[in-house]
Formats: C-alpha cells, structure tokens, sequence
C-alpha cells in the first residue's frame, strides 16, 4: 500500500460520516446551534469542504477552486474564505442562509476533484514548503477570514505533504463534532444507525 491507497481509504471511508450525521436529519435541523459557541451541521459541512478545496486545488495543485465554478450563488452566499476564526454570529447567519442541498452537491464536487487530484499529483510537489508569496496570495484572495489572519503564518512553514491531513483528519474531525451537534439536536443515533460492514452486520 503507498501513501495514495491510504489517503484514497481515508478519504471514501468518511462518506459513511456523512451518511451518519445526517440519519434522521431534517433541513431545519442542520441549521441548528445547540449551544452557544457551537457550530450547526450545516457550518461543519461548509467548512470542511472549503478547507480541503482550497488545500487540494491551490496548495496541492494548480487547478483552481471548484467554488469558482458559481458555487457561492447555487449556495446563496457571499463569503468565500475558509471559515476559520467566523463569530457566532456569522456562524447562525451562514447556518440560516445557506441551500444545504446546494452545498451538498458542492461538497460531492470537491470530493471528486480531490480524487482525480491525488490521481495524478506529483509526489515532488508534496516536499515542497508553501512559500511566501503563495501565502500572501491566500491572504489577498480573501481566504482567511477577518480573525484567521493566524492561519496563514500556521501553514507557511508546512511541506505540501502536510495538507493531506485536511481532505481526511480535519474533516474526521469536524465530522465528529457534527455527530455531536446532530446528537444534541435530535437525541441519540437509532440501533439501526451504526456503521454496517460489508458483510451488512453492523459494527459495534
């Protein structure tokens, strides 16, 4: 196994995180911030996508954002940075704005993007360290929020290698807070939810 039958692993097996948050969910309840400081589904998901598009097609590669393909209208917002650093208040205003089915169908996009990516991407490129004027190019182009000016100097230092780690651990993170959301909002997973192998017998 290389590094892209791992990531490819890693990668698909989070479609079953999706399908698990969403069990039992309605259009409402994705929009949903439990608590105060909380995240809604819907943010989680926004977020997430927006973090591996812009890791995978301009960090990674040079292809360019799927947002850029009139995403941001499909979805009814104006704001394209990656989320980092976003108020509560922006939080609940994106959360009720939002065409969830729209960013689903974007999420699907970058999902498929990032595996012809990995297909074909040069494993030099991945030593490489993210430089200076690509950082002040991320910053221009208004990926960092008002308050994420700090993610810009986080990831100058890091070799390209290390932004694998947001199409998979970042998502399998925030996923893990959405179950969480999506538990408080409308109480505990069925017995019928849990993940199912591939014999079909569900996994404890």
């Amino acid at each position: 196994m290389d590094w892209r039958d791992l990531f490819r692993m890693q990668h698909t097996h989070q479609d079953r995180y999706r399908e698990l948050v969403l069990t039992g969910v309605s259009g409402d309840d994705v929009r949903v911030v439990p608590l105060p400081g909380q995240n809604s589904i819907a943010w989680l998901f926004w977020h997430v996508t927006r973090c591996e598009d812009v890791a995978v097609n301009v960090v990674l590669s040079r292809q360019g954002e799927v947002l850029a393909g009139g995403w941001q209208e499909r979805m009814g917002i104006g704001r394209h940075d990656i989320g980092t650093g976003m108020t509560p208040d922006e939080v609940a205003k994106l959360s009720r704005e939002i065409d969830f089915e729209a960013l689903l169908a974007y999420r699907a996009a970058v999902v498929r993007r990032t595996r012809a990516v990995i297909d074909g991407l040069d494993d030099a490129r991945l030593a490489e360290t993210m430089t200076d004027e690509e950082i002040d190019d991320l910053h221009e182009r208004g990926l960092f929020g008002e308050h994420a000016g700090w993610v810009g100097t986080f990831w100058a230092p890091k070799p390209r290698e290390w932004f694998l780690w947001l199409p998979t651990g970042h998502c399998y993170q925030h996923m893990g807070e959405a179950l969480t959301v999506r538990s408080l909002a409308k109480g505990p997973l069925d017995e019928a939810a849990p993940f199912r192998t591939r014999s079909g017998t569900a996994a404890r």
